[in-house]
């Protein structure tokens, strides 16, 4: 059973375990299906009336054994921090929801995403165990912790629980806003490309898609061998810094390193306010000055799991896709296209037309 199943990674999951297990998936878009053993129902996991019918269903028509839940449906808004109402609805309240509504079937495994947010920051040089402090620092880490807080005390009769504490994902076409939204910048030469309120020697660590998948199919295989309730931290060994990731892609696109000016942060947020279309809010400005860096060995040592990529062995290679397809990049990534680039894709169409 998997939760937010039309989703990157729950179809990247759906994908790899088609062939080997009776799927059924819950995700707020419209029913679809991948075969005859993967069936998606459209669900909004904190509607009661709509779960309580869903899982009576579920049970009439397959039982109550259930090998594993891998949950990763939740609210997740980059555009505003000041409201907690749909965290608490969504993530929390809704995982509460789910796990009661499972206590009246036998499940082997449930499997929650979290993320590496939850953590306190670290310094540079020291990295983080699932052990140390947490310390959320907006909404989207303060509801994972909750949330985690309410499996614990919801768990009930469910054989095996993992959290998967999860560092930024990309793929091969990015799919990562962070990843995405900086190189845009850089690309188009916007002035929000030159300037950084925050340390520019902190960063984050990535993970690609395909190693999450890995280590969540890993850990269903080694599920009986596993604690009964087990915490994993999940990403590549190194972490970028703002700046690294700032003078690689302007070296791979132009030929040369960008300066990258530091500003104060009430001069930042004075120039979020007049840029209201642009990814950077206010909010983030605070939390500029973070920087996490992960010690997987939990994972690696009780999983056997190791990361088979590399974002700093493949970001060129990612930057010359980006750079050499660039409708797909702005169009897989969401982005918004700056109107001399869709006149310029409007005159090349144009001239692609055959003659009438």
């Amino acid at each position: 059973l998997i939760t937010g199943a039309g989703g990157r990674i729950g179809r990247a999951v759906i994908k790899r375990i088609a062939d080997q297990f009776k799927v059924i998936g819950f995700d707020r878009s419209s029913a679809i299906f991948f075969s005859e053993d993967q069936e998606i129902i459209p669900l909004d996991v904190s509607n009661k009336e709509s779960m309580i019918s869903t899982f009576n269903n579920i049970k009439q028509k397959h039982g109550n054994k259930i090998h594993c839940v891998i949950h990763l449906a939740a609210y997740y808004s980059f555009e505003d921090n000041s409201q907690f109402k749909k965290y608490q609805k969504i993530t929390v309240e809704g995982t509460r929801l789910l796990l009661q509504l499972l206590q009246s079937f036998e499940v082997d495994q449930f499997m929650f995403s979290s993320t590496m947010l939850v953590h306190k920051e670290t310094p540079v040089g020291k990295k983080i165990t699932e052990e140390d402090p947490l310390c959320p620092y907006w909404n989207y880490p303060k509801s994972k912790i909750i949330t985690e807080s309410v499996i614990q005390e919801e768990k009930g009769s469910i054989k095996q629980v993992t959290i998967i504490r999860m560092s930024g994902i990309y793929d091969d076409q990015f799919h990562s806003i962070p990843l995405s939204t900086q190189l845009q910048r850089v690309m188009e030469k916007q002035l929000l490309a030159f300037f950084y309120p925050g340390k520019r020697t902190h960063g984050n660590p990535f993970l690609h898609m395909d190693d999450l998948v890995n280590m969540i199919l890993l850990t269903m295989e080694k599920a009986s061998s596993l604690p009964n309730f087990v915490t994993f931290l999940a990403s590549e060994d190194k972490s970028f810094s703002f700046i690294e990731l700032h003078q690689r892609m302007s070296k791979a696109l132009f030929g040369y390193k960008f300066p990258l000016i530091w500003v104060p942060k009430f001069a930042a947020k004075i120039g979020s306010f007049f840029l209201r279309n642009s990814f950077i809010k206010p909010f983030m400005i605070d939390i500029a000055d973070l920087h996490y860096d992960c010690d997987c060995s939990k994972a690696k040592n009780l999983l056997g799991w190791k990361p088979q990529h590399s974002l700093d062995k493949k970001l060129e290679q990612l930057i010359a896709w980006a750079k050499n397809n660039l409708r797909d990049f702005y169009r897989e990534n969401n982005l918004i296209v700056p109107s001399s680039l869709e006149k310029q894709w409007s005159r090349e169409d144009a001239q692609k037309k055959p003659p009438r």
